[in-house]
């Protein structure tokens, strides 16, 4: 019996727990890497990301090597929300491509809808 009511206990507990809603921070940066093994080829993508809801942008710099035995492509990608512009630069080359966004701003972390 009273394995029973301690069964019942802790299942009255667990279902009336609701999850909170958490913030993630406003400024952060991480690292990436991307391995993609197909028919003998290995592509690899390596990345420092960075994000700032503060300033509403989104920048990462990427190294891909898409068969190991080419050159480095070397890339910066910036992503300007406030202007709604996004850059591709080729970092060995100087290239600069601009193309506008077209989604609203930085949404990274967690957001109410997510939470049940």
């Amino acid at each position: 019996m009273i394995r029973c009511l301690s069964l019942l206990a802790v299942l009255v507990v667990v279902a009336s727990q609701r999850p909170e809603v958490c913030d993630s921070p406003d400024q952060w940066s991480a690292k990436m890497r991307l391995f993609d093994p197909v028919e003998g080829h290995e592509f690899a993508v390596r990345a420092q990301y960075y994000y700032d809801k503060i300033g509403l942008r989104k920048a990462r710099v990427e190294v891909v090597d898409a068969a190991r035995n080419t050159t480095h492509r070397f890339v910066q990608v910036i992503e300007l929300f406030g202007e709604h512009m996004r850059y591709d630069i080729d970092i060995l080359t100087e290239e600069c491509v601009s193309t506008p966004l077209n989604r609203p701003g930085a949404l990274d972390g967690f957001h109410p809808h997510d939470v049940p």
